[in-house]
């Protein structure tokens, strides 16, 4: 049983000539929705901090679900409940049994538009009386909207993510950042609430979050990618300021330099760079490039910071495979990857993987070469894109590019 202070009290009806004014069920103020309650006076109990609900009108009567407690009184189901203007009362019959039998809490109270004050007395079946008097204060919630911080803890390395949720809590939208990825604005696909529930995804990355949104204001959850989980708590957060990277670029003697990763290659005869533009989605920069004399063709590279160790290195390169696949919407828009075509090696002293893809695209058949090198602080992915019948004509000036690379 919780630890408590106790004071006498017996329920009474209050006679009507006290002056209260009751307001006409026609005039039953809006009280549908989710509540947060914390505990601000009265008698203390151990484990009855605050309390959740879930309210429904039917005119005067008040129904719905109430979650008091952490973890004791717990959940049960609302009795008894009555609407008088902005006063309501009802009575929650605790499911789980103490040392001193079934509690019984009876609340009372009153909502101003989206706040609420509650008086809670708790007794036992078997008392006439008991402990009256404990105070409650909250809003009307969760109204998710707003900024969301958390830190994945992958064994290879440590990433913040950043929801921003905008929307009403039946119709929400968001967009994620992940910081130390230099990712700002990428799409979260869906994103819902369902009571205390709170779920999205992210399909290009093969990410799903489900989470129980907790009294204190978090969420609790699991993030999981390709199949594995993640423990993420998420928190409110004023976000986190991105720091512009430098996007100037530079081509010299053939040779393209990019200031902020420091990676470089030699562009080949025919091929010239357009822009180097930065990505909000998945972050980075990437270098766009035009070919002479190829049709239906595209190169670019894309090039971003992160933060490795160097024996998860190989391992991030073999997810690029199949997060690649993913991203081209893999076997359902006939987008494959032969395992005879995937090759791994070195690339100016760093580790790489290279592999082919093959797709219909634009009415014919396309393949896409693809290249990635890796350090502990930087990537670069290579990939150029063509009718399979130019293949032989460009190959040799993908392969140039990509094996002059350096990578820092």
């Amino acid at each position: 049983m919780p630890c408590v202070v106790r004071m006498r009290f017996r329920l009474y009806t209050l006679p009507l000539m006290l002056g209260i004014s009751f307001v006409s069920f026609a005039e039953t103020m809006d009280v549908d929705g989710n509540w947060t309650v914390k505990y601000v006076g009265g008698p203390v109990m151990k484990t009855i901090g605050g309390a959740e609900f879930e309210f429904k009108a039917d005119g005067d009567k008040l129904t719905g679900i109430a979650n008091v407690g952490m973890g004791w009184p717990g959940k049960a189901p609302i009795s008894n409940g009555k609407i008088d203007g902005d006063r309501i009362s009802f009575m929650v019959y605790g499911k789980q049994w103490s040392s001193s039998g079934y509690p019984k809490m009876h609340f009372v109270g009153t909502i101003h538009d989206d706040e609420i004050k509650l008086t809670m007395s708790l007794f036992y079946d078997h008392e006439q009386d008991g402990i009256a008097g404990t105070e409650f204060e909250g809003a009307r919630g969760p109204k998710i909207a707003g900024t969301w911080e958390g830190v994945l803890k992958f064994p290879s390395q440590t990433l913040r993510i950043v929801l921003h949720i905008s929307g009403d809590d039946n119709d929400l939208k968001a967009t994620h950042d992940s910081p130390d990825q230099d990712v700002w604005g990428g799409k979260v696909d869906s994103i819902a609430l369902a009571g205390r529930v709170v779920t999205f995804s992210i399909r290009p990355l093969d990410v799903g979050f489900i989470g129980d949104l907790m009294p204190d204001g978090t969420v609790v959850g699991t993030f999981k990618q390709h199949g594995t989980g993640i423990p993420l708590v998420l928190a409110r957060s004023a976000g986190v300021a991105r720091i512009l990277p430098d996007t100037t670029s530079s081509v010299t003697d053939g040779r393209y330099h990019n200031n902020w990763t420091g990676i470089e290659f030699t562009i080949p005869e025919k091929f010239t760079v357009v822009e180097t533009e930065t990505r909000s989605n998945p972050g980075g920069m990437q270098a766009d490039l035009a070919i002479a004399g190829i049709k239906n063709g595209r190169v670019a590279v894309w090039m971003n910071k992160w933060r490795l160790r160097p024996e998860n290195i190989p391992t991030s390169l073999t997810v690029q495979i199949p997060a690649k696949i993913q991203r081209r919407g893999g076997s359902a828009a006939g987008y494959t990857i032969p395992q005879k075509d995937i090759q791994q090696l070195q690339i100016g002293g760093q580790q790489a993987i290279r592999a082919t893809a093959y797709y219909l695209g634009q009415g014919m058949k396309m393949v896409e070469l693809l290249a990635w090198i890796s350090t502990e602080h930087s990537i670069a992915h290579f990939y150029a894109m063509m009718p399979a019948d130019q293949v032989d004509l460009l190959k040799p000036a993908f392969d140039q590019m990509v094996m002059s690379a350096q990578v820092p």
